[in-house]
Order: structure tokens, then C-alpha cells, then sequence
């Protein structure tokens, strides 16, 4: 598989990247027509052609999108470039 898994309790388990609720940042694809930035992990979905993917809203959109995990970081775009994770908006 090509993901990471973790063996507990004897069973194999698939180890996702982002938990629900996390604020995770979206790359931006002009031809699937997603913005990019913030949105919110709403939902853990399956593996689907050896990635993860997950249901998540944008903080400024009413509704919800389904990507592959290779299209999130969880760490913002900017503060990649300063070396640095980005805090919750309540610890600013």
C-alpha cells in the first residue's frame, strides 16, 4: 500500500496524516477548480488508488470538497517559507 500504516492491538491500521477538525491548507488546482487555503477536516474518507482522502470545508465556503491527501499541508503556505507551523487562530 502506499500509505503508513500502524500495527495495534495486533491489527493493521491505517495511519492518516490529519485528524477531523484540524485546520489543514489546500494547494489551489485551476483545473479542478479549487481555491486554495484554509479548510477545516471534516470527514476521514478511505484510500482511493493508494492515497487517503478527505472531506473538508473552507473556512470562507458553505460547502464541502473530497481531495487526496497529497493536496494538504498542515502547515500554511507562508509559514513554510519562514520555517515555522502556523498557529491556531486562538493562540495568536
Amino acid at each position: 500500500c502506499a500509505y503508513n500504516v500502524v500495527v495495534w492491538l495486533g491489527c493493521i491500521v491505517p495511519n492518516y496524516k490529519f485528524q477531523i477538525g484540524q485546520t489543514v491548507f489546500l494547494t489551489a488546482s485551476l483545473v479542478r477548480n479549487i481555491p486554495g487555503g484554509a479548510y477545516i477536516v471534516t470527514k476521514k474518507l478511505p484510500e482511493h488508488n493508494g492515497e487517503f482522502e478527505y472531506r473538508v470545508r473552507g473556512v470562507n465556503e458553505p460547502y464541502e470538497r473530497v481531495v487526496r491527501e497529497s493536496e494538504l499541508s498542515g502547515i500554511a503556505p507562508a509559514a513554510v517559507e519562514l520555517g515555522k507551523e502556523a498557529l491556531p487562530a486562538s493562540s495568536r
